[in-house]
C-alpha cells in the first residue's frame, strides 16, 4: 500500500503541476502509447501576431497581412537660419558734443535806395546840396519842403551826384537783432559781406564797420573800392575767437561816388546799394541761446545684417516678425529733450514710414520701442545697396529760457535692437554649400531581433520625400548607411536636384522611390540603425530668392516593408511557467519520454526546441535544451503549411514524435520551473529557391506535449 501511495503521489504531483500552470488538458493523437504514467505537459498556440504585434512601425492590413512602415519627415532640414543669422542683441552708442550742435547760418540784407540817399542829403544841412535838390524837384504843394517823388523815377543830371559824397548814414539805420542766439564765443565762423551796386554810376569807395552791442571793439572793418554799376563785391572776415552778441550794427563811415559830367542818368526805385552780411560755418566755444526746438543733426546710420558664414548674400527686403529698439539717454543739459527713432526705409502694415512717437526725456531716461511687423528695405545705403538697415534718430532740445553751453556739455544716446525674429527675407542668395548635418536613427525594430539572418522581402521600398517652401533651389548630396546588430553595413547615396517655389506660401513636393534593386542589401542585413549625412548646394538661377520664418526644405524617408519574405532563421519564442517539481529519488524513474504533436500553420519550415530554465536558484540561466533532432526531415525541419503560387497558406501540416530523456535531462527537467518553446522558421526548405511567402498576423502553430514515465516501485 505504501508503494502504491508513492505512485499516486507522483501522479498527483504531475497533475498538480499542469493544472496549476493553467495548461489545457489535451488528448494526444497517438493511440498506441502504453505508458505506466502519462500526463499532459504543453498545449500552446503560437501566432505570428505574438512575434510581430501591431505597434510602433508595424501595421496590419484589413486581411491581417503584416507590413512595416517607418516615417521620418525631417531627416534633413534646411531653414531660414542657414541664410541670415541675427544676434539676440545689436548695440550702438552715440555721444553728441556741443561741437556737433547744428547752429544755423544766418544773414541780413540792407537796401540803400537812391531815394534814401536823396532824402538823407536833403536833411544833411549842406546848403549847396539842398539847393540843387530843390532846383531838381521843387516844392509842388507850397509847404516849404522839397517834394521828392516816390516811387523814385527820374532823369538826373550826373553832376548832382558829385555832391552826395558828404552824406553819412547813422549806425541806427543799419542794425539787426539775431533771434537765434544771445551771444556766441566763436570757435570757427565766417562773416561775409556782399555789396551790390545797382546805381547808374561807379561807387568809388565804401567803408563799413561792424560792431556788436556791449563791446567797445568793433568786430571788423570792411572796405570796398571802385564798384562799377551793376556789379557785386564780396568780402570775408574770420570770426575765430571773436565774441559776438546778437545785436549787430553796420556803420558806413566812408561813402563816395566817382565824379560824373552833366549827362542825364536814369534812376528807378531799384537803384541803390544792396548790402548783405551773413555768418556761416559756425562752431562755438560757448553759446547762450534759448535752444527751444534746436535739433541735433544725427543723420542715418547703417547696420549690416550678419549673414551665413562664407556666404555672399545680397538681402533686399526684411520683414520683422518680432523686434524692439531699446534706448537710453543721459545728458548734461538741465532741460527737457524730445527724442524720436526711426527706420527711414521701413514701413508698417499700413504702408506708413516708421518713426517712433516723441519720447520726452529728462536727463536720464530709458525705454523700449516695438518694431514688430515692419518691412525694411535694405537697399537704401548709398555705399552698398543691400544688407544694411538704416536707423535715424532725431534729438530736439526744448528750453524757452536762455541756456549757456560749452564744449563740456554732452548728450549720450545708446540704443540696441533686441529680440529680432525674421518673418521674411528676399534678395539674391550666393551659390554655396550648406551642411545639412547628420545623425544616427535607431530604427527600434524589435521585429528584426528575431530575424537572425537572410531576411529577404519580395517588394520593399524606400521613398525619399521632399517638401520645399524656401524660395531657393538646391542640389542635395547625401549618403544613407544602414547597420545590422552585428555591425554589417549597406548604403546608398542621394544626388537630387530640388526645385524651388517662386512666391511666398507656395510649396514644392517631390518624391523618389527606391525599390528592391537599390535597398535589397540593406533589408537583408537586417538594419538596426540608419546613419546619414547630407549637404545642399544652393542653386543661383538669377531670380529673386526668399525665405520665411515658416519655410523650410525638409527631406524625409518612408520605408515600406510588406512582409512577403524569403527568409531563414526567424525566431519565435513562448514561455511556459511551471511550479517546481520536488522529487528527490530520481533513481526510481526508469524512463521519461516527451510525446508531441506539432500542427504547423506557418508558411515556413519550422524547427523547435524546449529550453529548460530555473528562474530562481540559477539566476534565470538555462538548465538544458531538449533538441528535437532526427525526428523530422533530414534537415530537422518540420514541413511548412502548403501555399499557392502567390504565397498564401492553403492548409497546415501535422508532425508527431517522441523524445526520450537521458538521466541528466530528467534531472534538469524535474528542477526547472520554466519551459521556453524556441521555434525557428525558415523558407529555405522550399523546392523553389526564390519562393516568397506572405506573413499574416493570424498565422499560427499548435504544439502539444505530453509526458510518459515509468517508475520503479521497489
Amino acid at each position: 500500500m505504501w508503494k502504491l501511495s508513492n505512485i499516486n503521489i507522483f501522479i498527483f504531483l504531475f497533475c498538480f503541476v499542469f493544472v496549476s500552470c493553467k495548461l489545457d488538458n489535451i488528448e494526444l493523437e497517438n493511440d498506441e502509447w502504453s505508458p505506466e504514467i502519462i500526463s499532459p505537459l504543453i498545449n500552446s498556440t503560437l501566432t505570428i501576431g505574438n512575434l510581430i504585434p501591431e505597434q510602433g512601425p508595424v501595421e496590419y492590413d484589413d486581411d491581417n497581412f503584416i507590413r512595416l512602415g517607418i516615417r521620418e519627415d525631417s531627416l534633413y532640414s534646411l531653414t531660414a537660419d542657414a541664410f541670415v543669422n541675427i544676434p539676440d542683441e545689436i548695440n550702438f552708442e552715440e555721444q553728441f558734443m556741443l561741437s556737433e550742435l547744428d547752429i544755423d547760418d544766418f544773414s541780413e540784407t540792407y537796401f540803400i535806395s537812391l531815394e534814401d540817399i536823396v532824402h538823407e542829403a536833403s536833411n544833411s544841412g549842406n546848403f549847396a546840396l539842398e539847393f540843387l535838390i530843390f532846383q531838381l524837384f521843387g516844392d509842388n504843394d507850397g509847404d516849404g519842403q522839397v517834394d521828392i517823388p516816390s516811387p523814385f523815377y527820374a532823369d538826373i543830371t550826373g553832376s548832382i551826384f558829385n555832391n552826395l559824397n558828404e552824406t553819412v548814414f547813422s549806425s541806427e539805420d543799419l542794425s539787426v537783432t539775431v533771434d537765434e542766439f544771445k551771444a556766441i564765443d566763436f570757435n570757427t565762423g565766417l562773416l561775409q559781406v556782399e555789396v551790390a551796386n545797382t546805381l547808374p554810376l561807379t561807387l568809388a569807395s565804401i567803408e563799413l564797420e561792424i560792431s556788436t552791442t556791449g563791446s567797445t571793439d568793433p568786430v571788423g572793418t570792411l572796405v570796398v573800392n571802385d564798384l562799377a554799376p551793376n556789379s557785386t563785391y564780396v568780402i570775408s572776415l574770420d570770426l575765430e575767437d571773436q565774441i559776438v552778441s546778437n545785436e549787430i550794427n553796420l556803420n558806413i563811415i566812408d561813402f563816395a561816388f566817382e565824379p560824373v559830367g552833366v549827362m542825364p542818368l536814369s534812376v528807378t526805385p531799384e537803384s541803390g546799394l544792396d548790402i548783405n552780411f551773413s555768418i556761416t560755418d559756425i562752431n562755438v566755444n560757448s553759446i547762450t541761446m534759448p535752444l527751444n526746438g534746436q535739433e541735433f543733426d544725427v543723420g542715418n546710420q547703417y547696420f549690416e545684417l550678419n549673414l551665413a558664414e562664407d556666404a555672399d548674400h545680397r538681402i533686399h527686403t526684411v520683414r520683422l516678425l518680432n523686434g524692439e529698439i531699446n534706448y537710453s539717454l543721459t545728458s548734461s543739459l538741465d532741460c527737457s529733450i524730445i527724442a524720436q527713432f526711426g527706420i527711414p526705409s521701413a514701413i508698417d502694415a499700413n504702408g506708413v514710414t516708421f518713426i517712433s512717437d516723441e519720447i520726452i526725456l529728462d536727463n536720464n531716461t530709458e525705454g523700449t520701442i516695438d518694431i514688430s511687423g515692419l518691412e525694411v528695405d535694405l537697399t537704401s545705403n548709398p555705399d552698398q545697396s543691400y544688407n544694411f538697415i538704416p536707423l535715424s534718430s532725431k534729438i530736439t532740445i526744448l528750453s524757452e529760457d536762455d541756456v549757456t553751453l560749452d564744449q563740456s556739455d554732452y548728450l549720450d544716446v545708446s540704443f540696441s535692437f533686441s529680440d529680432l525674429e525674421l518673418g521674411y527675407i528676399d534678395g539674391y542668395f550666393d551659390t554655396y554649400t550648406v551642411d545639412l548635418g547628420g545623425d544616427v536613427v535607431d530604427l527600434d525594430l524589435s521585429l528584426f531581433e528575431d530575424f537572425d539572418s537572410g531576411l529577404k522581402l519580395e517588394d520593399p521600398s524606400l521613398t525619399i520625400n521632399l517638401s520645399n517652401s524656401l524660395g531657393i533651389g538646391a542640389n542635395v548630396l547625401g549618403k544613407l548607411e544602414a547597420y545590422s546588430e552585428e555591425g554589417e553595413m549597406a548604403f546608398f547615396e542621394i544626388d537630387s536636384i530640388i526645385d524651388r517655389p517662386f512666391f511666398e506660401g507656395e510649396e514644392v513636393n517631390m518624391s523618389w522611390v527606391y525599390n528592391k534593386d537599390v535597398i535589397g542589401d540593406i533589408i537583408e542585413l537586417p538594419p538596426r540603425t540608419f546613419e546619414y549625412q547630407a549637404a545642399a548646394t544652393i542653386i543661383s538661377d538669377g531670380n529673386l530668392n526668399f525665405v520665411t520664418n515658416e519655410s523650410a526644405l525638409l527631406l524625409g524617408v518612408a520605408l515600406d516593408f510588406p512582409l512577403s519574405v524569403n527568409a531563414a532563421n526567424i525566431s519565435l519564442r513562448d514561455t511556459i511557467v511551471l511550479d517546481q517539481i520536488e522529487y528527490d529519488d530520481i533513481s526510481r524513474i526508469e524512463r521519461l519520454i516527451l510525446h508531441y504533436n506539432f500542427i504547423n500553420g506557418f508558411p515556413l519550415g519550422t524547427e523547435f526546441n524546449l529550453v529548460l530554465r530555473d528562474s530562481i536558484s540559477n539566476d534565470g540561466e538555462n538548465l538544458d535544451t531538449l533538441n528535437f533532432v532526427g525526428l523530422n526531415t533530414d534537415d530537422n525541419l518540420i514541413q511548412p503549411a502548403s501555399v499557392n503560387e502567390l504565397g498564401y497558406v492553403l492548409a497546415p501540416t501535422l508532425t508527431s514524435g517522441a523524445v526520450p530523456l537521458s538521466s541528466l535531462e530528467i534531472s534538469n527537467f524535474l528542477n526547472s520551473n520554466q519551459i521556453v518553446i524556441d521555434v525557428t522558421l525558415s523558407s529555405s526548405n522550399y523546392i523553389q529557391e526564390d519562393q516568397y511567402v506572405k506573413i499574416y498576423s493570424d498565422h499560427e502553430c499548435i504544439l502539444k506535449v505530453g509526458v510518459e514515465t515509468k517508475v520503479k516501485l521497489n
